[in-house]
């Protein structure tokens, strides 16, 4: 081989990888695949929180919910230990410590 690839690479095969799935009720075990929500950052805060932060509503679900909370540069809000949640954050402008 001189280095250069075959005529057939970079070319869609269509023969399946990995095989293919052979159980007489494959259809019926596949699962169901949930709508996806979007929705826009409201302009307006619907809440504070009780470190003082800004809360806009985004989405509910049967296991907990998402936020988008925005904190005014300077402020420094009051440590907050939850009893029955946990919190996830997710900077996506600015720094500070957390």
């Amino acid at each position: 081989m001189n280095g250069a690839l075959p005529a057939s690479a970079g070319q869609l095969s269509s023969r399946p990888l990995g095989g293919t799935v052979s159980h007489p009720h494959a259809a019926a075990l596949k699962p169901e695949i949930p709508t996806m929500k979007a929705t826009l950052v409201p302009e307006k805060p619907d809440a504070k929180s009780p470190a003082g932060a800004d809360i806009r509503f985004l989405m509910d679900g049967p296991t907990g919910n998402l936020i988008h909370s925005s904190v005014p540069p300077r402020q420094t809000n009051r440590a907050t230990v939850h009893a029955s949640v946990s919190e996830f954050l997710f900077v996506l402008k600015g720094h500070g410590e957390i």
